[in-house]
């Protein structure tokens, strides 16, 4: 069902046109909110690794609990900034699918524009999944420091005469899991959005994907 846009089509222009730069806002306030996140975590962790370095050539019993309350926090706030980023990354894309809508919007109105747009009119995209570049971002540096604070983590906490070997080698493992469990929980919110997204203009693909193929057509 179309819009009847007949009886104050200006005002009603001028409220979309709003909601589309209120949107475009918010979208920019949540970039730059992440952007904000990482910058402090990063700050953060390398001023715990400058730390960590110097007491470190003093070693004694205190350094060893010292370290460890220090990486704690560490690992905590980087499962924190984590989610942080991966709430943004959500929210942007929510804001990119509403944005399509009122250009969809646009485009009904007078289809002639759709060749002059360089966005897409539907509400299907952005994707919540993210695929190959857009992997290595933000999500991927907070979860990869996160990471490496737990398995240097787990390296002090073993007790020294495992030998310097074996807790190497448990720390290498505990920063794969780590690694992989960022990643699956990362998967499943993506997952969780993308059910939870209401689509009313899916992409011409999609609407391809549903045509039953000739051999299966109804004649």
């Amino acid at each position: 069902m179309k819009l009847d846009t007949t009886q104050k089509p200006e005002a009603v222009n001028e409220f979309m046109l709003a909601e589309y730069q209120g949107l475009a806002d918010s979208r920019g306030r949540e970039i730059e909110r992440g952007q904000s996140y990482v910058n402090l975590f990063l700050t953060i962790s390398s001023s715990v690794a400058a730390f960590l370095t110097l007491i470190g050539q003093f070693a004694s019993g205190t350094f060893y609990h010292v370290s460890i309350w220090i990486l704690s926090v560490l690992l905590l706030l980087g499962i924190i900034s984590f989610l942080r980023v991966i709430e943004r990354d959500i929210k942007i894309r929510k804001y990119g699918r509403e944005m399509n809508r009122i250009r969809r919007y646009f485009v009904e109105i007078e289809p002639g524009i759709e060749i002059y747009l360089s966005y897409s009119i539907h509400d299907d995209k952005p994707t919540y999944f993210q695929k190959g570049r857009e992997r290595v971002g933000l999500r991927s540096i907070v979860s990869l420091i996160s990471s490496a604070a737990g398995a240097t983590l787990v390296y002090l906490i073993f007790p020294l005469f495992w030998g310097t070997e074996v807790r190497i080698a448990i720390a290498a493992i505990t920063l794969v899991v780590l690694l992989i469990l960022h990643e699956l929980y990362a998967n499943s919110c993506w997952h969780a959005a993308e059910a939870k997204a209401e689509v009313r203009f899916p992409s011409e693909s999609e609407q391809r994907s549903k045509t039953p193929k000739h051999g299966n057509a109804v004649r």
